[in-house]
C-alpha cells in the first residue's frame, strides 16, 4: 500500500511540473495531449524572433515612406506640365526630334469659308479686297467652316533616311457646340486636283484617310497618286501635302502629329499653324449658321448664294 501512495505521489508531481499549453484566444496551439513544440519552451527564441522582426520594420518603413513622397513629387510635377497637344512649341515625343516640320493653314479666298458671330450689317463687305475677307474673319475670332486645309512641308535635319509613318489629327481640349452666327465666303475660282490625307474631326479620335481629289483636265501633270506610309525624308528629300480637316458637328481646336522612325528610333512630332505662334488649328461645323453671305471676286453680293444677309 505504501509503493501505490508513492506512485500515485510521483504521478501527481510530474503533472504539476509538465508545462502548460501556450493559447490564442483561449486555444491551444498544438493538438491535446501531444509534446509541448519546443519553441514554446525557450523564451530566448521568441525575444530573438519579435527583435528581427522589429529591426526589420525599422529599416524598411522609412524607405517606403521616402519611395512614397518622391513618387507623390512626380505626380504633382506631372500635373503642372503642360501636356505636348497643348504646347505653345512643336514637341517631340519619344526621343530627339529629327524632322523639320512646316504646318499652315492654306489660304484660298475661293475655297475658304468662314464662321463669324457678327451679324451681317457688321461685317466689312470686301469690295477689290476679296482677299482680306479671311483676315478680317480671323481678326474677328472666326473660325474655318466646315473645313480646313492645312500644308505639311516635312524633311529632315540630316542626309540619315528618315520615314513617316502616321500623319494624325490630335483634338485639343474638348469639342464644343458650334456656334449659330453667320457663314462668309467668295464664291469663284474653278476645282483643282491633288492629294490628301483627311481628318474627320467628328470622331474620336479622328479618323484619317488618304484621298485623292480629282477635276477633270486639271489633273494633267499633278501627283494624284494616294497617300502611302511609310514616306521617306531627309535633309534632301522632302514630302509636301495636305491635311483637309472637316467637321460637321463640333467646333474644334487640333493640332498635327507626325510619327516617325529613323535608325530603329521612334517618336512623335506635334505641331500646330507656323504662320500664328504654333497655335492649335480651328474649324467649326457651319450647320447651325442661322446667316449666310456670299460674294463674288468683285465684291458684290450673290443673292442666290446668300440667306439673311442683310447688310443694311
Amino acid at each position: 500500500m505504501a509503493r501505490s501512495s508513492r506512485s500515485r505521489r510521483s504521478a501527481s508531481s510530474s503533472e504539476a511540473r509538465r508545462p502548460q499549453d501556450p493559447a490564442v484566444n483561449g486555444a491551444p496551439l498544438h493538438a491535446p495531449g501531444a509534446p509541448t513544440p519546443r519553441m514554446f519552451q525557450r523564451p530566448e527564441i521568441i525575444a530573438a524572433i519579435i527583435g528581427a522582426v522589429t529591426a526589420l520594420a525599422i529599416a524598411i518603413i522609412p524607405a517606403i515612406l521616402q519611395d512614397k513622397s518622391k513618387s507623390d513629387q512626380r505626380a504633382t510635377a506631372a500635373s503642372t506640365t503642360p501636356s505636348v497637344a497643348t504646347s505653345s512649341m512643336p514637341s517631340a515625343v519619344g526621343t530627339e526630334n529629327p524632322l523639320n516640320i512646316n504646318a499652315h493653314t492654306l489660304a484660298d479666298r475661293c475655297s475658304d469659308r468662314w464662321l463669324v458671330s457678327a451679324l451681317p450689317h457688321q461685317i466689312p463687305a470686301p469690295g477689290n479686297d476679296v482677299d482680306g475677307l479671311g483676315k478680317w474673319a480671323k481678326s474677328a475670332n472666326g473660325a474655318a467652316a466646315d473645313m480646313q486645309r492645312v500644308t505639311l512641308t516635312i524633311d529632315g535635319k540630316s542626309q540619315t533616311e528618315a520615314w513617316i509613318t502616321q500623319i494624325r489629327a490630335v483634338v485639343v481640349g474638348s469639342r464644343s457646340e458650334p456656334s449659330d452666327g453667320t457663314v462668309i465666303s467668295i464664291g469663284c475660282g474653278e476645282a483643282v486636283s491633288y492629294r490628301l490625307v483627311e481628318a474627320n474631326l467628328d470622331y474620336d479620335p479622328p479618323k484619317m484617310t488618304p484621298r485623292v481629289r480629282l477635276s477633270g483636265d486639271n489633273a494633267e501633270g499633278v501627283n494624284v497618286t494616294p497617300i502611302e506610309y511609310p514616306l521617306k525624308v531627309s535633309a534632301t528629300e522632302a514630302e509636301s501635302f495636305l491635311v483637309e480637316s472637316v467637321v460637321s458637328r463640333f467646333d474644334v481646336h487640333y493640332r498635327i502629329a507626325v510619327d516617325w522612325e529613323i535608325q530603329g528610333r521612334m517618336g512623335t512630332t506635334i505641331v500646330g499653324d507656323s504662320t500664328n505662334d504654333n497655335k492649335p488649328f480651328r474649324v467649326s461645323a457651319g450647320s447651325r449658321a442661322t446667316r449666310v453671305c456670299t460674294w463674288n471676286e468683285d465684291g458684290i453680293l450673290i443673292a442666290t448664294q446668300s440667306s439673311k444677309c442683310a447688310l443694311n
